[in-house]
């Protein structure tokens, strides 16, 4: 068996969740009602995807640490839309959908580009460590 095999599993969930996450958080900025619960929940699945992969790899002894806190750093530029739209809602102003939209898009735009190229630079770099003998 290939070592590299070893990876096939957290490689496909750290795919799997970012895919998922970045996915589902930009769904939850154009629906509503129990559509957003449904989103929020498989966004949240995504979440789960992330743990589950970041603890495949952290069993086999590989520094992945960098490519989480980038992925995770791209979850958090959703952040403003989200409390601008909580904000309005509490306060009772009407959103600028189109801010919203460009805004979400952009970074949609901009996360998905920063994801693949964090994943090649991940898949790379394990490509490159040495391999220990099990």
């Amino acid at each position: 068996m290939r070592m590299m095999d070893r990876y096939k599993t957290p490689k496909t969930l750290f795919v799997l969740a970012q895919a998922n996450t970045f996915g589902m958080i930009t769904l939850l900025q154009f629906v509503s009602g129990w559509v957003f619960v449904l989103t929020l929940l498989a966004m949240h699945g995504g979440i789960a995807l992330f743990i589950v992969s970041k603890k495949h790899f952290l069993r086999l002894g590989r520094p992945i640490k960098r490519h989480y806190h980038l992925a995770y750093a791209f979850l958090a530029l959703y952040l403003p839309v989200l409390g601008y739209k909580l904000l309005s809602r509490l306060v009772g102003f009407s959103q600028d959908e189109e801010l919203v939209f460009v805004y979400v898009m952009a970074v949609t735009v901009l996360a998905v580009l920063a994801g693949v190229l964090n994943t090649i630079i991940l898949f790379r770099s394990l490509a490159k460590l040495p391999h220990e003998e099990s």
